[in-house]
């Protein structure tokens, strides 16, 4: 009866080794596979204010709000957004995106931001940017 026994934990242990590895990624460092497409935006719309974080505040550089339209793939209309040291800031608007700093944000612009962490759910929302992409003006 043992041997039955041993031989059922085998096959059980080699099914779920098996279940495992189907659900995994093939390890092939990415070559072949499609790149992940972007998280939708948060927010889409144009910069109305913008104002930069005091002597002493840490990473936090600014603030700016955004105003818009809520979309399809948008979940909000309007918000206040924080721009921190770790926020990537990416310029789309020659069609390539290029890492930029926070000094390139200006009132008018047209942008799209991605939340991290936890979003207030004041109206309008405030949140903290994980990425801003400035797009070109329609």
């Amino acid at each position: 009866m043992k041997p039955f026994r041993v031989a059922m934990l085998l096959v059980a242990v080699l099914f779920l080794l098996a279940c495992n590895r189907a659900s995994t990624p093939a390890d092939d460092g990415g070559a072949g596979e499609p790149a992940a497409a972007p998280a939708p935006a948060d927010v889409r719309g144009n910069i109305t204010s913008l104002t930069l974080a005091e002597g002493g505040a840490g990473d936090v550089m600014g603030t700016i709000l955004i105003e818009g339209v809520l979309e399809e793939d948008t979940s909000h209309d309007r918000a206040s957004v924080t721009v921190t040291n770790q926020t990537l800031i990416l310029d789309n608007r020659s069609g390539e995106s290029q890492a930029m700093g926070f000094q390139v944000l200006e009132v008018g612009q047209r942008v799209e931001a991605r939340f991290t962490g936890p979003v207030m759910e004041s109206y309008p929302v405030q949140a903290t940017a994980s990425e801003i992409v400035i797009l070109p003006n329609e």
